[in-house]
């Protein structure tokens, strides 16, 4: 009798050392994943550019505006051919930049047409961003942010 609780001891406490390193193995390996999934978010994070200083740029007001073009001398050449920087450029990367090229925005997408190529005004664009021709979701943008990217695409595709 004796015997056999000695072994159904042994057989408890071999089943328990199981069971403590299954546990053990479970948690490095969650361990493991949260330190993935952590790494994954960082990366996706800076990718998106959050965090930099790119989109903090000030627009100045019409009065602003006006005063300081009064008081400089006309543009040059280069700075003539620079493409507009603002919001529309920011919301173009990262809402059509996959799908659409635009060099003054940075972006190589092949799914839809070069922007640079095809030099669409600013009604196209605004059209198309309302429709979404072919593969393109409908009212991808709206409002104002849709106007900003329709001018930022006219003033700047092709330069």
């Amino acid at each position: 009798m004796t015997e056999m609780n000695q072994q159904e001891r042994e057989r408890l406490e071999r089943q328990r050392e199981g069971d403590r390193r299954f546990f053990v193995r479970l948690f490095g390996f969650l361990a493991g994943l949260f330190v993935v999934g952590l790494v994954a978010v960082v990366y996706v994070l800076a990718s998106n550019g959050l965090g930099s200083s790119e989109g903090s740029n000030v627009q100045p007001t019409a009065t602003q505006a006006s005063t300081t073009t009064e008081t400089q001398a006309a543009p040059t050449e280069t700075q003539a051919a620079q493409p507009p920087v603002g919001p529309g450029r920011d919301l173009f990367a990262s809402t059509c930049g996959a799908c659409h090229t635009l060099a003054a925005a940075g972006t190589t997408g092949t799914v839809g047409p070069n922007l640079d190529d095809l030099k669409p005004d600013q009604a196209t664009v605004r059209a198309a961003i309302q429709s979404g021709p072919g593969a393109m979701p409908a009212n991808l943008l709206t409002g104002a942010q849709a106007q900003q990217v329709a001018a930022f695409v006219a003033a700047s595709a092709g330069r």
